[in-house]
């Protein structure tokens, strides 16, 4: 498996199902952008509610072969295979690759081009944990034991660093000069700190470090 992220934003993906594990599948797609399709003869109640509000286009029947031969539905770029049905999830699996779409079967991981990470997320800080499908259930303990330890004060001076960077980027064009400086500021001091949750004394310590360096030079 080659770990990447992908960028969805208003890219055509379609889920087959309506239930719980599809629910999820397109609660994702949606916070990502993406354009989202779903077929099920049934779906759960906030899949229905965002079909009325225009969030995605819901096609409430059964799937069937036509749904990749009618030429009426646009070439899909992923396609989650979500039904509770193997016979039916491996069908839509196949006929999904060969209109190129890259597939993620829920019940038949042979049939599966990728898997979804269970991902820890604070701020712009997605740490993501993958089995290689191996087990699900292990890397959601995982992400568990990550949760406790990555807080959501990485998150915000993630969010402080983002800001301090444009700030040295406008103060020193050099680049090399800019690499070396932030190799100098960032520490094991510094994480421990965070970990903590003494996020001033944190941001306190860089500054000093940056008023340092301005100063020998």
């Amino acid at each position: 498996m080659y770990n990447i992220n992908l960028d969805l934003k208003d890219k055509d993906c379609l889920v087959i199902g309506g239930g719980p594990v599809a629910l999820r599948k397109v609660q994702k797609l949606l916070a990502a952008g993406a354009k989202v399709m779903v077929i099920a003869p049934h779906v759960m109640e906030e899949i229905e509610q965002w079909s009325a509000q225009g969030k995605l286009v819901w096609l409430r029947r059964y799937f069937s072969s036509q749904t990749f031969t009618s030429g009426k539905l646009p070439r899909f770029s992923l396609v989650f295979c979500a039904t509770d049905s193997r016979e039916t999830n491996h069908k839509a699996a196949v006929l999904a690759k060969a209109q190129g779409a890259l597939v993620n079967s829920v019940t038949n991981p042979e049939d599966c081009d990728f898997h979804v990470p269970a991902v820890v997320s604070q701020g712009d800080i997605n740490i993501a944990i993958t089995t290689q499908g191996a087990s699900p259930a292990f890397a959601g303990l995982i992400k568990q034991d990550l949760a406790k330890r990555y807080h959501s004060g990485f998150g915000e001076f993630l969010g402080w660093l983002k800001e301090l960077r444009e700030d040295i980027k406008a103060a020193e064009p050099d680049s090399k000069k800019r690499v070396q400086l932030w190799q100098g500021l960032l520490d094991e001091d510094i994480f421990d700190l965070i970990l903590d949750n003494e996020l001033e004394r944190a941001k306190d310590d860089i500054r000093s470090k940056i008023s340092s360096s301005r100063t020998k030079s």
